[in-house]
């Protein structure tokens, strides 16, 4: 049971939410005089407030008063505002609000918000979680005003976001080839998945650091922006994933605060590549999911873009396996290969960006090495080995930039399970040769070449025909999963 101080002045609210609370059990101390929230603050145990915003005394002032006083530093409060204005949540985030629910309400969902502040308030803040229980911005705040020192890591739909703290700053956050701000907003914005913070020394959190520690507080802001923004155009957005293409100009004019959204990108690939789904978007990872998903929606709104169902008639699905990897260790294994299989991937520089995040999105319980060591290793070698350890055997992934015309990685052409060529500029004129090389070695191991250019692709699908053991990818490639999906599947 719970104290929980009340501050209202509409005398009809108090009486509910007061209600309401002590009908969850909690004991609650309630006031229509706003001036008095201070002085019952002094003189009760108060485990949260809930405070209304429009009041002789504003919320949002009172709000400022409790945050400027040490012992009041750590106090949950949410904040109850009839005005439904985005302004108005921002400054409440901006002075410290730990939540906010907007009149009218559900009283379940207000029994619900107070009892996660406060168990949140009493656990060890930001430890370990699933973010269904503790919202990601409710846990970068409790490390922030913590000042704790180490990396978060999310786990979400087989991406893995970091963001890494010193001293409570977030000095550095990565989520697949996203990074700094958009990485951190990816974050904030996650709705289910699982969290852990792992504490380290400065040293060790600083030699991930950026240009500069991200200012938290101003991208809280902008996810409660886009929050609102995505819940005024949820008809708009109501199809799963529906494919795009152009049908008229793109919007001339638009308010300055969407000037930041990457309308003309969007815009510009869908002219490029009409059809594309707003999935496939996403996993271009040029920038962060709700972005995207904003971006989307205005042009449809504009005019601009045309969203229709996929026809299921015309576009094969491609089946996704449950567990990619252990279905890769079987077929292999009925091939007669052993428990530790490789996978070659021999890439272009301009998709080294691409393939790193690939790796940085693989879950810990995966990689045999430590996450930051293997990191490190990559980037300052452009190249290198993961090892990704699995109950059925392990998986070996061996990058291999591709240079000029020289076959690379020729050794391991007879003896990888799968070989993959991931390319992001023009077709290399090595390419018959890799080719031909698979070819000949007829050890069932599967070749697949990647890219996201559909005229590319085609030139891949011309140089490949009538050859057994090679396929053509334009799809993104966002995860682990995604990659060894296509290489199991027939071509």
């Amino acid at each position: 049971m719970s104290t929980i101080l009340i501050a209202d002045d509409n005398p009809d609210i108090l009486t509910l939410v007061g209600e309401t609370l002590r009908a969850a059990g909690h004991q609650v101390v309630q006031t229509v005089n706003p001036s008095r929230v201070t002085s019952l603050l002094d003189a009760s145990t108060v485990d949260a407030a809930v405070l209304d915003v429009v009041m002789p005394i504003s919320g949002l002032d009172l709000l400022k008063e409790i945050r400027a006083q040490p012992r009041w530093k750590n106090l949950p409060v949410l904040l109850l505002s009839g005005l439904g204005d985005t302004q108005d949540r921002v400054r409440g985030i901006r002075e410290g609000a730990d939540d906010y629910l907007a009149k009218p309400f559900e009283p379940a969902e207000l029994v619900a918000r107070v009892e996660r502040l406060i168990a949140r308030r009493d656990s060890e803040p930001g430890l370990s979680g699933n973010l269904e229980d503790f919202a990601p911005g409710d846990v970068t705040q409790n490390l922030a005003q913590g000042g704790k020192t180490g990396c978060l890591r999310i786990s979400s739909d087989n991406r893995l976001v970091e963001a890494h703290f010193v001293r409570g700053k977030i000095v550095s956050a990565e989520a697949g080839a996203l990074s700094g701000d958009e990485a951190l907003l990816s974050l904030l914005t996650l709705e289910q998945g699982h969290f852990a913070f792992e504490a380290s020394s400065e040293e060790e959190a600083e030699s991930h650091a950026g240009r500069g520690p991200l200012e938290l507080n101003s991208i809280l802001l902008e996810a409660a922006w886009l929050e609102d923004e995505l819940k005024r155009r949820r008809p708009t957005l109501a199809q799963d994933n529906p494919t795009l293409r152009v049908v008229g100009p793109k919007p001339s004019q638009l308010d300055e605060d969407f000037e930041s959204l990457p309308i003309d990108e969007i815009y510009g690939h869908i002219i490029s590549h009409p059809n594309t789904g707003v999935s496939e978007l996403i996993d271009l990872q040029t920038t962060s999911p709700s972005r995207v998903l904003l971006a989307v929606a205005i042009l449809l709104e504009q005019g601009s873009l045309e969203g229709r169902e996929r026809d299921p008639s015309a576009v094969t699905p491609r089946r996704v396996h449950k567990d990619p990897l252990g279905e890769l260790l079987a077929v292999c294994r009925d091939r007669g290969m052993s428990t530790t299989i490789y996978l070659l991937i021999l890439f272009q520089q301009e998709a080294w960006k691409e393939l790193l995040g690939l790796i940085k999105s693989i879950p810990d319980e995966l990689l045999a090495s430590e996450r930051h060591q293997l990191l490190d290793e990559l980037i300052m070698r452009g190249s290198g080995t993961v090892r990704l350890a699995h109950e059925e055997g392990v998986v070996v992934l061996n990058l291999k930039p591709l240079r000029g015309d020289r076959l690379q990685g020729a050794a391991l052409l007879s003896l990888a399970a799968g070989v993959v060529l991931w390319l992001a500029g023009d077709v290399p004129d090595s390419l018959d040769q890799y080719i031909e090389k698979l070819e000949e070695a007829q050890g069932g191991s599967q070749g697949l070449l990647l890219t996201s250019n559909p005229d590319c692709g085609e030139r891949l699908r011309a140089a490949i025909e009538g050859q057994k053991y090679w396929k053509v990818s334009t799809d993104p490639v966002s995860n682990i999963s995604v990659l060894v999906d296509l290489l199991i599947d027939s071509p």
